[in-house]
Formats: C-alpha cells, sequence, structure tokens
C-alpha cells in the first residue's frame, strides 16, 4: 500500500501531491483554523481526494476549529470524503491506523497538553496493534530539531529572542516516544510540526516528518512516500 504522506501545508497548495493510494495528512491545514481556512482546506482535499483509495487526516495546532467547534471540523473533513482521526483508531484500507492532533504545549495554541503525565494517558489510549501511527507532532528525538536561544526549552519567549544564538534542541514528545516502544506492529509513524522534514528508519519503523512548508512558511518541501504491506 503507498502511502503518500504530507503535514503543515498552512493553505499552501501549489506543490505537486504525487499519486498514491492512501494520502495522509499529520495537520496544520491552516494558519490561523477559522471556518474559511478550514472550508479552503477541505475543499482542496475534496478535490485530491478522487485520485486516492481513501485521504486520512489529523488536526494541528494551527488548526482552531478542531478544539474550539470539533464537531464542525470532523463535518467538514467527512463532507471532504476524508477520514478524520482526531485522537482515535480506524481499519483504513485493510491497515490499522490511529491519529491525533495533540502535541505538547507550547504558547497555547490548539491542542497543546502539557508535558508529563496528561500527555502520557493521551498515548496510552493508542492501541497497541497500530500499524500507522499519524501523530502532528514527533516524538522526542525524531526528526524534532528545531533552533532555539542557548537550546532552552518551549517557555523561552523564542519570538523575542530571533536574533541571540540558536543551537539545535530537540522538542519532540519523549512520552510519545516512549509509548511507541510498546506498539510491536508499527511500521509507520507520521507527523510534521517541525518544518524540518525526513525520514528515519528504525527497528523496524519508518519516521517520516512530513512538513511542506518551510520556516518561513513557504511551500518549498515534497511528500513523502512510504510502502506498508496490506
Amino acid at each position: 500500500m503507498r502511502l503518500v504522506i504530507i503535514s503543515d501545508t498552512h493553505l499552501q497548495h501549489g506543490f505537486n501531491v504525487p499519486s498514491g493510494d492512501i494520502l495522509v495528512h499529520c495537520g496544520d491545514l491552516t494558519f490561523r483554523g477559522d471556518l474559511s481556512e478550514i472550508s479552503r482546506a477541505a475543499a482542496w482535499l475534496k478535490e485530491l481526494r478522487p485520485r486516492f483509495k481513501a485521504v486520512v487526516v489529523v488536526p494541528g495546532n494551527h488548526d482552531w476549529m478542531a478544539e474550539k467547534d470539533p464537531g464542525m471540523m470532523r463535518m467538514m473533513m467527512e463532507g471532504a470524503g476524508c477520514v478524520y482521526l482526531d485522537h482515535r483508531p480506524a481499519v483504513v484500507e485493510g491497515i490499522r491506523f490511529f491519529g491525533s492532533g495533540y502535541t505538547p504545549r507550547f504558547f497555547d495554541w490548539a491542542l497543546n497538553v502539557d508535558r508529563g503525565p496528561r500527555l502520557a494517558a493521551l498515548w496510552s489510549q493508542i492501541p497497541e496493534d497500530t500499524q500507522v501511527l499519524i501523530t502532528h507532532g514527533p516524538p522526542m528525538g525524531r526528526l524534532d530539531v528545531v533552533k532555539r536561544p542557548n537550546g532552552d526549552w518551549d517557555s523561552m519567549a523564542y519570538a523575542t529572542t530571533m536574533k541571540e544564538l540558536h543551537l539545535d534542541t530537540h522538542v519532540g514528545c519523549a512520552d510519545l516516544a516512549e509509548r511507541i516502544k510498546s506498539l510491536p506492529e508499527l511500521r509507520v509513524h507520521a507527523f510534521g510540526h517541525i518544518h524540518r522534514p525526513g525520514i528515519e528508519i528504525e527497528g523496524g519503523v519508518t519516521y517520516v516528518n512530513a512538513s511542506i512548508c518551510d520556516e518561513r512558511y513557504k511551500a518549498t518541501h515534497s511528500p513523502h512516500i512510504v510502502e506498508v504491506p496490506c
């Protein structure tokens, strides 16, 4: 089964989407996540839908409707013909998916949760037989590096310190990384959130940061393609 994986499109729809069996979007369809923006993103996904057997979508921290009006968000995504996973599982074309838009707290964006027990409790709900995991954010240590002042964490007032020395900092979720160790059938973990895409393979799991936008919110990156045995 050919997965075409994208994330963090932020309404930038001018890039080429290759053909495949299942299109996966790992969240941040929009900038502000209001009705107008979600409508534009849904219309774009609806145009893409006939080219795939299925389109699977999770929300991201910019997609505010997912938090403020989750019922409307679900209706609009499903109205576009998508399988919408807001922290829930689904079997799609015979593959066991789980998708979630929750991420560690960062300036109180949508679907933010404090690091530690609250996030760990959410990740404990991922079924053990999950084969393809879609989260908006990465696990700790997997394609999760950003530039931060002096290596500081999300509590740093990052936007006010852009001129200071910036060091590589891992900002993924440690509890998500721990949970992945208990998913014996996992084959793919797809995510975005950090606009520095890539692929890593370890322990039989393919980790994909599928961000399309770069750190200036320009659609400069290409979709990733991953084959999953049926």
